[in-house]
């Protein structure tokens, strides 16, 4: 019979289990019968010993051991998605239904990799360290869970992650700027895994429209040839209320919506959307969960928040039929302002992209479309989405760059030049 002694956290582990199977480095893969303290293996006994203090008739290693456990579970349910059925309120009926059958397509394909998986990743876990697989998760949630503000003094926002350094700008001694209007908005987004169509990163576009919309003072003045137009709202810099208040709004290739969210909290409708990416759309929708939520904690205006709870996730792919996004909306309504921030970079897809807003746009409406030059495509072709405008019926303007910090140490400076085109709708 062979003795091993075990740390402390992964003897508790070990008592835990019934039946198992796993490889030890010296013997092949063999069934293991957990009986108490002891294993007992076909063809051979190995008993577990425990570690002193630790035995099954010790009531405090028990009273630590449910403690500790309780603090795991409570680590881990803190990081997992937010269920469906929260999120529901958030999505219209198809997208729903689209989520759930592919939530258990995923669960289904889940539960057989864990019945072919090798066990050695099994055996392997047993003997992790468990305070630190309570950090790791902790950091998972930090990084899954982000919030930005944005500034009237730094072109690329406040992050209230200590990681996004590297992006805000920074004084000529090094110090990060700080920001300390009360006008400034803050929002949560949420990070999605996956990385189809870039939309896994807060790319400099997204920043610069949001803090663009975020000011009253900026988004009047990119909202100008709407806000002139549009019955009751006056585009005075003396009223007291956000532009976008009351105003459609949508988003095209949101990745994590950050300028939709920036709406929401100001007052405006709105419709952020996606490619059909499932994980991507979920994301989506628990930022307009966890926005809104938060607006109702802080005290936000009720005309503020009776917009805000309509606000809608909906997946849709550019040039399809916009039947699911209008369903978002009150009846025979259209978008009053469209933002698709860095959706410019691959020419093919302009037209396609140029097509949708132009079906979604109102009359009176304007679409705002920053960009930066990611050299994936020559320079020239994708400033064709000018031409392209023009072709599919818009008028053009294109308003002062503005340079932003890149988004990752090392990316050429070229990639957070932002460049921003308005389209309205020719007269």
């Amino acid at each position: 019979m062979t003795f091993i002694q075990l740390p402390s956290p992964v003897y508790r582990r070990v008592q835990r289990l019934c039946v198992f199977q796993c490889h030890f480095a010296n013997l092949p893969k063999i069934w293991l019968l957990l009986y108490r303290a002891d294993i007992i293996a076909f063809g051979g006994t190995i008993s577990l010993q425990a570690p002193p203090g630790q035995g099954e008739g010790d009531e405090s290693s028990r009273h630590n051991d449910d403690e500790r456990s309780g603090q795991m579970k409570a680590s881990i349910s803190s990081h997992v998605y937010s269920k469906l059925e929260i999120l529901s309120k958030w999505l219209p009926p198809s997208a729903l239904s689209w989520l759930q059958d592919e939530e258990n397509e995923r669960i289904r394909q889940q539960r057989e990799r864990d019945e072919d998986d090798d066990h050695l990743a099994f055996t392997a876990s047993l003997f992790r360290n468990t305070i630190n697989d309570n950090d790791d998760e902790l950091e998972w949630q930090r990084n899954r869970i982000r919030s930005w503000m944005t500034s009237a003094s730094n072109p690329d926002g406040i992050f209230d992650w200590l990681e996004h350094d590297a992006v805000n700008s920074k004084d000529k001694d090094g110090s990060i700027i700080t920001d300390n209007n009360s006008d400034a908005v803050r929002v949560i987004y949420v990070m999605s895994d996956s990385s189809e169509g870039h939309g896994n990163t807060l790319w400099p576009s997204s920043r610069h429209v949001s803090n663009l919309l975020g000011n009253r003072e900026t988004c009047r003045r990119v909202l100008s040839p709407l806000l002139k137009q549009k019955q009751g709202h006056d585009d005075d810099a003396t009223t007291k209320h956000h532009p976008l208040l009351g105003l459609n709004f949508i988003e095209l290739g949101a990745g994590a919506g950050v300028p939709s969210w920036t709406a929401m909290r100001c007052g405006a409708r709105v419709v952020c959307t996606d490619q059909a990416v499932p994980d991507r759309i979920r994301c989506m929708a628990e930022c307009a969960y966890r926005n809104y939520t938060d607006m109702r904690e802080t005290g936000c205006t009720s005309d503020v928040m009776v917009n805000a709870i309509l606000a809608r996730v909906c997946p849709y792919n550019w040039g399809d039929t916009i039947d699911d996004v209008m369903s978002c909306l009150d009846k025979n309504e259209m978008l009053d302002v469209i933002v698709a921030a860095d959706c410019c970079y691959m020419p093919l897809l302009q037209t396609k992209l140029l097509q949708s807003i132009k079906m979604l746009m109102s009359k009176e409406g304007v679409a705002l479309l920053p960009f930066a030059l990611h050299s994936n495509a020559s320079d020239d072709d994708v400033w064709g989405v000018i031409e392209r405008a023009k072709c599919v019926g818009f008028e053009v303007e294109i308003l002062s760059p503005e340079q932003l910090n890149p988004t990752d140490l090392g990316m050429d400076e070229k990639r957070s030049l932002v460049q921003t085109i308005r389209l309205t709708k020719e007269l």
